[in-house]
């Protein structure tokens, strides 16, 4: 499915700054260009999203979770959890995010 997020500011982590009013387009869940607004794209049946006023943040999750990481209190989970490498804390996370959140 194609979509077309128009004249949306763009904050790609790369520029030193926003890149105001681009159009971005997601091919298949995958942004596949993101253009200055009003250039020629091939847009066909792409449902269009009017992004003016709103920012894109391309690749940004929202990783932010309260754990407490107390090996004191006793908790076995916690004290593992905290011991853990970054990687196994990232799935930790994402499971979680899954577990808690509607269609994730």
């Amino acid at each position: 499915m194609r979509f077309v997020i128009e004249a949306v500011r763009v904050i790609d982590g790369l520029a030193e700054q926003p890149l105001e009013s681009r159009d971005v387009i997601v091919d298949d869940d995958r942004i596949t260009a993101v253009v200055p607004h009003g250039s020629p794209i091939d847009a066909g049946t792409a449902r269009v999203i009017d992004g003016r006023g709103r920012t894109l943040l391309p690749g940004l999750i929202d990783a932010h979770a309260h754990y407490t990481f107390d090996p004191a209190e006793g908790s076995l989970w916690r004290w593992q959890l905290w011991n853990a490498g970054a990687e196994t804390r990232t799935t930790y996370t994402r499971n979680e995010g899954r577990a808690t959140m509607p269609g994730a």
